[in-house]
């Protein structure tokens, strides 16, 4: 049982000079050894400390990484296509629940184009975004005022 999320992502757009390199960020959050690069943070499970063998909700990667970027976003429960003259794009996301999907935007931000975001539902109502520009991105929390 998780936290679940419904996710409106926009404009998020990989151009396809920079694909190549943003399929090596993406499969350089693992080591060699199939072990995440940047944990997320500690996991339990029954009130023990667990290792944490991948990320939450991604299965890890076949050896030497996943081969296409469509497939790394799946992996991340994100659909993507390609449009145009080989451009990706990124449509949803498919997950329902909420895992690392931090790690993965942070990967994501140098090769976006400009003015991408994706904006968070959660399952408590609470409402958040990411901004993706110059190369970064922010996030950004939403405060609900009843009047």
């Amino acid at each position: 049982m998780g936290y679940y999320v419904e996710i409106d992502c926009k404009d998020l757009i990989i151009p396809r000079s920079k694909v190549a390199d943003c399929l090596k960020a993406i499969n350089a959050l693992w080591k060699p050894n199939g072990q995440p690069a940047f944990p997320a943070g500690t996991r339990f499970k029954g009130g023990k400390k667990i290792d944490q063998k991948g990320y939450k909700l991604v299965p890890n990667p076949p050896p030497g990484g996943y081969p296409t970027i469509i497939q790394a976003l799946e992996a991340w429960r994100y659909k993507a296509i390609f449009v145009g003259e080989g451009d990706v794009v990124i449509e949803s996301f498919e997950g329902g629940e909420w895992g690392d999907d931090r790690i993965l935007y942070q990967a994501l931000a140098p090769f976006l184009r400009d003015g991408g975001s994706i904006v968070c539902y959660g399952e408590d109502d609470r409402r958040w975004r990411y901004l993706f520009h110059d190369g970064k991105v922010e996030e950004q929390h939403a405060r609900l005022i009843w009047r």
